[in-house]
């Protein structure tokens, strides 16, 4: 900090951040998971998160519909092509997505996948999302680092099958005010 009484102050932040290694990854294979599909309405969004997890090494599709990403899913388990990790945008086409948890839930012929929540406000949904069998919030924008994090800490087993009963850990700062204060009327 360097601060000259009329002239103003300077803050200098120095932060040592790992580099997100976007290479070739065996995350997916150590942590059970081959296949993703990511449902949200912003379709241009949607293709950039497919493209960044083809570029680990990960399979992805995606669709913009909660109906389409359901007749996906059953066709992907009809040619024993299974997802394990759905990325579900909170908001889609055609219905919301508890809905459309519930609608999956509710094949029963399908390997159900783990179902990640998308959403830029997760502190308002975590009683919906844990009855709905949403595993994990992961708040946007993406981030694949975020993500890389979130499938290490739900560790999909390659040998079990999602389930979605992994429960909602609680984040004891969502929800949180803080109050910053600031002597110039200028920052405040």
């Amino acid at each position: 900090v360097q601060s000259t009484p009329g002239q103003g102050t300077t803050y200098t932040v120095v932060l040592h951040l790992k580099t997100v290694d976007r290479q070739r990854d065996a995350l997916w294979k150590e942590h059970g998971v081959q296949r993703a599909l990511v449902v949200c309405e912003d379709l241009r969004e949607a293709e950039r998160v497919c493209k960044l997890l083809g570029s680990t090494g990960l399979d992805a599709e995606y669709t913009s519909s909660g109906y389409s990403a359901l007749q996906i899913v059953e066709q992907a388990n009809m040619q024993e092509e299974c997802f394990d990790l759905i990325l579900l945008d909170r908001d889609i086409h055609d219905q919301n997505y508890t809905e459309f948890t519930r609608q999956l839930r509710g094949i029963s012929f399908i390997r159900r996948p783990v179902v990640v929540l998308l959403s830029n406000k997760p502190e308002h949904f975590i009683s919906e999302v844990h009855k709905s069998g949403i595993a994990k919030i992961m708040p946007k924008p993406f981030f694949f680092s975020t993500l890389k994090d979130i499938v290490k800490e739900l560790d999909l087993d390659a040998e079990k099958t999602g389930t979605g009963t992994t429960p909602v850990k609680v984040n004891h700062l969502l929800g949180r005010r803080f109050l910053v204060a600031e002597d110039s009327t200028v920052h405040a």
